[in-house]
């Protein structure tokens, strides 16, 4: 502590251009209010980005320096408060005239004060949102911001005291946006026609949901608002989510690039099948793990993108079990115009030697179509 007075307190040089504080064990004789002398020293030396990370639950600010959030050189400003805060306390003057990039991990108050602290950030271009909650009653969450082009959200909770029923997302210049929570009902896109990107991650909370067909519906609700893309994202209990496709998803008509990644939740190579089928423009596609569960039932619908536009597939871990060697067959013998096929091995040398074998030997329906062992 005295070695970070001396280096903030004491220090003769007029700037900082980023520095990075992290508490993770509470301790008696810590003052916090040492902290906040520390925050305002780096508001003086001008400091373009700072990040605050408490992960200790016993320690408390009672509130942030103001001279934060009227910091005119700040650039990146990134607070990880995690549950130690009931809410984000955002003073009622707020100016970040060059502010880029915020992240919080912290409680929200939904009492003007976050709108105060968006329509303050003029030229902001990336947000994100990790573990925030919605502490007070309100019926909408407004994200306005028309500079942003990146946006993320994770785990956002709507406690049981509040009345929200949606969280709105303003944003005309946004092409990235990442979302992996369970409150997925609350999500309603306006005036965003620019998005390029997307990170989708469902999951349902036990005896919650239960796989229903409100589940289903509501995670083809925000698909559907996404559905002009190029590139998606999507993880397998999103896909576990569809496989009872009870409603039809949308159709994938701008989608070139598809990727699957693997989370706790596995779906079924049916569900893939299906997805795939709506996906009649998809030139590349990523599995980060082919699941040794997964059972191949050939379809006797045509998948467009298999017969007329994949041309790349990458299997980011593969073990070669029997379902999964059958899945990697399946693909090379529907996939009429593919060009490569790039498969990790996750094995020993001799193990990987085997399977290299067994993959070069697998049929394949187009002549031009290659397959790289990694």
């Amino acid at each position: 502590m005295n070695f970070v007075d001396r280096v903030l307190l004491f220090r003769k040089r007029p700037s900082i251009l980023r520095f990075r504080l992290k508490c993770a064990h509470y301790d008696n004789q810590f003052n916090p209010s040492r902290i906040d002398g520390w925050i305002r020293a780096l508001m003086w030396h001008r400091i373009q980005e700072f990040e605050l990370d408490i992960c200790e639950s016993d320690f408390h600010l009672e509130v942030l320096p103001a001279s934060l959030f009227t910091c005119e050189t700040l650039v990146v400003l990134k607070l990880y408060l995690d549950w130690c805060y009931d809410s984000l306390k955002v003073p009622s003057k707020v100016c970040l005239p060059r502010l880029k990039v915020l992240h919080i991990c912290a409680g929200f108050s939904f009492d003007g004060s976050d709108q105060n602290l968006f329509s303050s950030c003029p030229v902001l271009e990336e947000m994100v949102l990790d573990k925030c909650a919605l502490m007070h009653p309100c019926f909408e969450f407004n994200i306005f911001i028309p500079t942003l082009k990146r946006l993320t959200i994770k785990s956002m909770t709507i406690t049981k005291t509040t009345g929200a029923t949606q969280v709105v997302i303003n944003a005309p210049s946004l092409v990235y946006f990442s979302y992996s929570d369970s409150e997925f009902q609350f999500l309603v896109f306006v005036g965003v026609q620019s998005l390029h990107e997307a990170v989708i991650d469902f999951y349902f909370v036990c005896g919650r949901y239960n796989h229903s067909e409100l589940y289903v519906a509501a995670a083809v609700h925000l698909l559907t608002r996404i559905k002009r893309i190029q590139s998606l994202q999507i993880s397998t209990r999103t896909l576990w989510s569809l496989q009872d496709h009870k409603v039809p998803i949308p159709l994938w008509l701008h989608m070139t690039h598809l990727k699957i990644f693997e989370t706790y939740w596995r779906a079924n190579f049916t569900c893939l099948q299906y997805f795939l089928a709506r996906s009649g423009c998809l030139e590349t596609l990523i599995i980060e793990e082919l699941p040794a569960e997964w059972v191949v039932h050939l379809w006797l619908v045509d998948i467009t993108c298999l017969s007329f536009r994949l041309k790349t597939i990458e299997i980011l871990s593969f073990k070669g079990e029997e379902n999964c060697m059958k899945m990697v067959e399946y693909f090379l013998s529907t996939a009429k115009v593919l060009e490569q096929m790039t498969i990790h091995i996750k094995e020993g040398e001799a193990k990987q030697l085997q399977i290299t074998k067994e993959l070069l030997m697998l049929p394949r329906v187009s002549l031009r179509s290659r397959i790289i062992i990694v």
